[in-house]
C-alpha cells in the first residue's frame, strides 16, 4: 500500500516555495495551503485564552464565518 504525505504550509507563498524547492515529490503527496490574515489584525498568545477569543472575533467581524 502506498501512503500519500501531506504537506501542511501557510499561504501561497509557502506553497510555492516548498513544491519549488524539489525537497518533496509532489507525485507521493499533498501540499495543504492554509491561508490565515496573520499580517493583520490584533494577533495572540495561544496559551492566553482571552487574547485568542478577541482574535476570533475580529476575524469574524472583519471577514465572517
Amino acid at each position: 500500500m502506498n501512503k500519500r504525505v501531506l504537506h501542511i504550509v501557510y499561504g501561497f507563498t509557502g506553497k510555492a516555495l516548498l513544491h519549488q524547492s524539489q525537497f518533496i515529490n509532489p507525485v507521493d503527496g499533498d501540499i495543504l495551503e492554509l491561508s490565515a490574515p496573520l499580517s493583520e489584525g490584533p494577533l495572540c498568545d495561544l496559551d492566553d485564552r482571552p487574547s485568542t477569543e478577541r482574535r476570533k472575533q475580529w476575524v469574524d467581524n472583519v471577514f465572517g464565518r
